[in-house]
C-alpha cells in the first residue's frame, strides 16, 4: 500500500508560523518523492523578487512531518 497523498493549494498563511503574510504567489505544488518511507510534496513560492522552496515530507511509518525550507532572497536589507 502506497502512501496517498492529496495536494491543495495552501496559502503561507494558512499555515500559522510558516511565513509571514507577505508572500505573494504559491507557483507551483508539486509531488516530488512517494515511495515505501516517504512522501514528498514540494511548494514554490514567490515573496517579491525573491523565490521560496519548501519541501513537507511525510513519513510513512511514523507521526512526524518536516518541513524543508530553501530561500534565494533577492529583497534589499
Amino acid at each position: 500500500m502506497r502512501l496517498r497523498v492529496e495536494l491543495a493549494a495552501l496559502r503561507p498563511e494558512d499555515l500559522a508560523g510558516f511565513l509571514s503574510r507577505n508572500a505573494d504567489d504559491l507557483i507551483r505544488s508539486e509531488v516530488v518523492a512517494n515511495g515505501p518511507v516517504l512522501a514528498k510534496v514540494r511548494n514554490t513560492y514567490r515573496f517579491n523578487n525573491s523565490t521560496i522552496w519548501q519541501d513537507v515530507v511525510f513519513y510513512r511509518q511514523i507521526d512526524r512531518i518536516d518541513f524543508e525550507t530553501k530561500v534565494d532572497w533577492k529583497e534589499q536589507h
